[in-house]
């Protein structure tokens, strides 16, 4: 079988290590990293003060979300049941519908990131509020 240029040959199979997989995943998984920022105050266009996290995608987009979930917000999120980039997308298009069509353009690992990012941040402040 012919070897397709810069794809690994079957010795490279043979010879993979562990170590060298360990190594491979970790220096993939810095291209898919997000960052994540709480602001207590952000301010809505409609002038109502909401504490929110953004998150930073490596593609360079910053989606916000909203800590405090209305009960329509929650509603919709009911609604997409386990499936949670649905209910990611269900706060993004309740809240910033730009950030939610953006998002469907994200790798899915970013997108699992975001989730966690985000739940971090609800985590972190459920947790002060309930005295931890």
């Amino acid at each position: 079988m012919a070897e397709k240029k810069g794809y690994p040959t079957s010795e490279d199979f043979e010879s993979w290590t562990a170590d060298e997989e360990a190594a491979a995943a970790k220096d993939a998984a810095s291209a898919y990293e997000v960052k994540s920022v709480l602001r207590p105050g952000y301010v809505t266009e409609g002038g109502a003060k909401e504490p929110s996290v953004f998150v930073l995608a490596p593609s360079g987009h910053v989606y916000r979300f909203p800590l405090g979930v209305s009960i329509r917000m929650y509603d919709a999120l009911s609604e997409a049941g386990d499936r949670s980039i649905a209910a990611l997308k269900a706060i993004l298009a309740a809240t910033c519908p730009d950030d939610a069509d953006a998002l469907e353009g994200e790798p899915v690992i970013v997108v699992n990131n975001v989730m966690r990012a985000y739940g971090e941040a609800v985590s972190r402040v459920q947790g002060v509020t309930l005295g931890e």
